[in-house]
């Protein structure tokens, strides 16, 4: 292989080592990943944001939010652009133009074409703009409300007025009318159709000119069914007349000033807004500020989009404004919940919604029904109730702010922020009703068409930086549930070794005893140590209570047990005194637990020890309950007495009748008075029963328990011990 041939093998193999690792890369973006690696899961959600995906989403959003500002300055924008192409356009004074009206109902007159040739011919009356934007029943007097009827408009286009577009040999030509509110339209240029226009949609009349005619007659036959709007709209876009090219331009134009014009942009994003809300709430996040987040908005979305006609409602005007009033209230429930105020129970916020809504509306609904007894004052009411909302909402968020701002929630911290701004706006769009004076000013209505769509969209977006913490939530919540698991795992094993050391020894038939162990948290303070030596014939008990609950009292419960057993399993202390094994035993607890936990706790136990060949039984308390006495009395009744005396010595097998001892920690007897009701109450009891014996007394002192005591975290130990009848224990 000469020189040439190796560089063009190794410049071969480069290019396939290149394509191999393209290849690699590529399949690996398509390559399906474990779908059950939770861990992987968690690692994707907390992965760090990188630098480019910030910016370029921060800017989307800049952009976004920029044109919800701009919209609100389409109407000059609009006037600007006929300013500046006036040689292009030509626009008329919709208030200097000469209208020219004729109606008649459509049962009157028949098709389409019948009411038109019928509506040519009739007298027409001459009708400012002004006029034709009020209510139309106000002009056509007569005209039931839901009676459709034909009204056809006239105006004339003088020459003058697209004489420089015939000389340009612009021969095509359009004309723009007014925004109207109709059913359909049909339009027509010096007699002769030219259209046919649906449903409110903006109406460009196309002209061709075949020859040049002194003037342009237009007319346009609206039908029309409902008359409690005007057919103009006030304030809207001009007659105009110019090329088709231009007149699509213009039109792009009026798009972005019907954005703004009745809140169109955010009566969208509200009703998008409304279903994300309200998935968010049932599939992701059901805590109780998205629901109120959910409530709110998606109750306005509603109104909203029935406010398009969309529904065959008969009531819709009713109902639309029952859903504002309603979504006022869950306004403040969204709020109360962003600051973390108050329950979270939705149902008396819906008590409040529903007698609020009854209130505001009550005038409106009887106004519908002919009642006229009271005025209908539906929006001042929610306009008033409004600016409340916003105050309360303003209020909740700065305080919240200033109680976590030190807390280490920098999120929350701007989400409370932007509420807070947000509130603020809400408040200023209706501040004309406090001031009325500002009505007089356009500039105002100019601001408030800003801000009435902004103030909704910044309320949005706290909510959406509040719920941006999910994420922070669930890797938490899922961190704290793993390590909740392995925690409850240990405990488990604690249990079962606490358990094992509480073990019974095997003890003679003479000897009935039963024991109950329940920890309020898996492991427990409480412990008991029962000894049998056969050889002494001796039974000793100990039940201690160390001080406090879980783990650390277990541990010093354990501490308890072994010293227990060094002590009593010690040969050479077997031929001691009855009951000074107690004492030694204390002395070490006590020495124990002040050099190796010293936090100043005490011993606290009860010791009892039986002889069983001579019957004695002594015992020694060292800071616990007393312990009761069960036995029977001459007449084979049982009677109880607290054994108070520790000097006492008790002789089992003098009297040959039964007899128990029971020893309980204070999660089972608990106070003195409770102490009390219980021996009586259990003496009633065993008293009933045709058998007693130490399992029965244990099933009575916790039944008894269960229903005296309403604390129920607290560790609960008990033994009970006796001897058993001669009968029995044959």
């Amino acid at each position: 292989m000469d020189h040439n041939d190796k560089i063009n093998f190794k410049m071969r193999r480069r290019i396939a080592a290149g394509f191999l690792r393209l290849w690699t890369v590529f399949t690996d973006c398509f390559q399906q990943q474990n779908l059950s690696d939770f861990d992987r899961d968690m690692k994707l959600i907390s992965s760090k944001r990188s630098r480019s995906a910030v910016v370029i989403c921060g800017a989307i959003l800049m952009l976004i939010t920029a044109f919800l500002a701009v919209i609100g300055w389409q109407r000059e924008y609009g006037q600007a652009y006929l300013a500046a192409n006036s040689t292009t356009i030509t626009q008329f004074d919709n208030y200097q133009q000469e209208w020219r009206v004729a109606t008649e109902l459509k049962a009157h007159c028949g098709s389409d074409d019948q009411c038109y040739a019928y509506l040519r011919s009739k007298g027409k009356r001459v009708i400012s703009y002004e006029a034709m934007t009020a209510a139309w029943k106000h002009i056509d007097v007569g005209i039931p409300d839901s009676e459709p009827n034909y009204i056809l408009v006239q105006t004339t286009i003088d020459k003058a007025a697209w004489k420089k577009f015939y000389d340009e040999d612009s021969k095509r030509l359009v004309v723009g009318m007014p925004t109207a509110w109709y059913d359909h339209a049909l339009v027509y240029v010096n007699g002769k159709m030219m259209g046919y226009f649906l449903k409110n949609t903006r109406i460009g009349i196309p002209v061709i000119l075949e020859s040049e005619p002194s003037e342009l007659l237009i007319e346009v036959m609206y039908k029309k069914s409902w008359h409690y709007s005007g057919l103009f709209e006030p304030h809207d876009e001009p007659l105009v007349i110019t090329t088709p090219g231009e007149y699509r331009s213009w039109v792009r134009v009026l798009v972005m000033q019907s954005a703004r014009q009745g809140n169109w942009i955010s009566n969208l994003s509200y009703i998008v807004m409304a279903v994300f809300f309200l998935l968010l709430y049932l599939f992701v996040d059901g805590s109780p500020e998205v629901l109120g987040l959910a409530l709110f908005v998606g109750l306005d979305g509603l109104a909203r989009s029935i406010n398009y006609g969309w529904l065959p409602l008969t009531y819709a005007d009713e109902i639309v404004q029952c859903c504002e009033s309603s979504s006022q209230v869950m306004r403040l429930f969204f709020l109360m919940q962003l600051g973390r105020i108050g329950s979270g129970r939705l149902t008396p916020w819906l008590w409040i919604a529903a007698i609020y809504t009854l209130l505001s509306t009550a005038g409106m609904w009887l106004n519908k029904f002919g009642i006229k007894i009271i005025e209908d004052k539906s929006y001042e009411i929610n306009v008033w109730f409004s600016l409340i909302v916003a105050a309360i909402g303003l209020g909740i968020a700065l305080y919240t702010g200033f109680k976590i701002r030190n807390k280490g929630l920098p999120w929350r911290t701007w989400a409370l922020i932007v509420a807070a701004i947000a509130c603020v706006l809400q408040a200023v769009a209706y501040v004309n009703v406090v001031f009325p004076e500002l009505g007089n000013y356009k500039e105002f209505f100019q601001v408030r068409s800003i801000i009435v769509p902004l103030s909704n969209y910044l309320l949005a977006s706290s909510a959406f930086v509040n719920i941006s913490t999910l994420e922070n939530r669930v890797r938490s919540l899922s961190s704290a549930k793993a390590k909740n698991e392995m925690i409850e795992k240990e405990l488990e094993l604690g249990r079962v070794v606490q358990n094992a050391y509480m073990k019974i020894p095997n003890l003679p038939p003479e000897i009935d005893m039963s024991c109950h162990f329940e920890a309020a948290f898996y492991v427990s303070g409480d412990a008991y140590f029962v000894h049998w030596d056969p050889e002494t014939k001796r039974l000793a008990v100990i039940l201690g209570d160390m001080t406090g609950h879980g783990v650390h009292a277990a541990l010093k419960a354990t501490t308890l047990q072994v010293i227990a057993r060094t002590i009593f399993r010690d040969p050479m202390r077997r031929s001691d005194e009855l009951g000074s094994r107690f004492l030694v035993y204390e002395q070490t607890l006590r020495s124990f637990l002040r050099e190796s936990w010293g936090d100043g706790d005490l011993p606290t136990f009860l010791g009892v020890e039986l002889d069983m060949t001579t019957g004695r039984v002594v015992s020694h308390r060292a800071n616990f309950p007393f312990p009761m006495v069960v036995y029977q009395v001459g007449d084979g009744q049982w009677d109880i007495k607290v054994w108070s005396d520790m000097d006492q010595v008790l002789d089992f097998k003098s009297s040959g009748r039964q007899a128990f001892i029971v020893s309980a920690t204070d999660g089972i007897v608990g106070s003195s008075k409770q102490f009390k009701r219980l021996a009586e109450k259990l003496k009633i009891q065993i008293n009933l029963l045709s058998e007693v014996n130490a399992e029965v007394i244990k099933a009575e002192l916790l039944r008894l328990n269960a229903e005296f005591t309403a604390v129920v975290d607290d560790d609960k130990t008990m033994i009970v011990f006796g001897l058993k009848a001669p009968d029995s224990a044959a």
